[in-house]
């Protein structure tokens, strides 16, 4: 709806993209990007839009996303973020310090915000992502959940460790060498970490 919205202003209103863009406060090549799906539209665009057309965000994003009663990870969020994405890369990364985060990332860095703790400035999904051995280039421990509804996938890790439990969280070296065992059905998993700088 918030790409709708703004193509409706620019076809129906006869408003050209870039007057948008100053209306919006961004870039016209960016909003160029977000109307033809490149790219994600942040919180900035959204809260522009909103005030400019008057329509709430939930409208705008044709989404609602409940308050979080349960202290648990959305997985809605995870599912819309993939969805969203134009190619189907099984792995997603989000820098929550990034200048520029999109709405549905925003939100999922809030959803885990209020269900851990633990300091990460990377988050990294994986959607049925049957990863081989690799390692983290992070400082400290990564910390992980695994969700879905999935047989097998376990998270192996050359320490010896093996994570399998879903709906619960864990920690494990990054640094260390680690894969996903193979898996049938819907898999997830989210590892937070500090990545080196």
């Amino acid at each position: 709806m918030l790409i709708q919205t703004i193509k409706k202003l620019n076809k129906e209103k006869g408003i050209s993209y870039r007057k948008l863009a100053i209306e919006f406060n961004c870039s016209f090549a960016w909003l160029n990007e977000v109307v033809n799906g490149k790219k994600d539209p942040n919180l900035h665009l959204l809260r522009e839009v909103a005030r400019y057309t008057g329509k709430s965000y939930n409208e705008l994003m044709e989404i609602y996303i409940p308050i979080n009663q349960e202290k648990t990870i959305d997985l809605q969020i995870i599912r819309e973020l993939f969805s969203r994405r134009k190619s189907q890369t099984p792995q997603r990364h989000i820098r929550p310090l990034a200048i520029r985060p999109s709405f549905i990332e925003q939100r999922l860095i809030d959803n885990i915000k209020e269900v851990t703790d633990f300091e990460f400035n990377q988050v990294t999904l994986n959607y049925n992502h049957l990863m081989k051995p690799h390692k983290h280039k992070n400082e400290g421990i990564s910390y992980a959940i695994l969700l879905g509804d999935f047989e097998g996938g376990a998270l192996c890790v050359e320490d010896g460790n093996r994570f399998e439990e879903k709906n619960v969280w864990f920690t494990f070296n990054g640094k260390k060498n680690h894969w996903v065992e193979p898996f049938s059905g819907e898999r997830f998993s989210l590892i937070l970490y500090k990545k080196k700088s």
